[in-house]
């Protein structure tokens, strides 16, 4: 195994702002840092949004770490754009 992509679908929507119906949410999306470049994280983002398709949900979600330029280019490139803002406060 060369890489892996974890899903689960939500439902809901807010009553304050405007927010898809159902998405599926990518929680993680892996590929072994030496098999970076080979399109292992293209292929494995196409069968997410294939699933996604096949479940007619709305919209597809991604959370990527503010530092993690590289995964929010990848994303970008392949038509994602920024929904969300998340603020944390560090308790310990």
């Amino acid at each position: 195994m060369v890489g892996y992509a974890v899903c689960e679908r939500e439902e809901g929507g807010s009553p304050t702002w405007q927010w898809p119906p159902d998405f599926l949410s990518l929680v993680d999306l892996v590929v072994l840092a030496k098999h970076h470049g080979r399109g292992v994280g293209e292929a494995l983002l196409q069968a997410v949004e294939d699933d996604a398709r096949a479940r007619d949900v709305a919209a597809v979600d991604v959370i990527a770490a503010a530092p993690n330029e590289i995964a929010r280019r990848f994303y970008e490139r392949h038509g994602y754009r920024l929904d969300l803002v998340t603020y944390r406060k560090p308790l310990r």
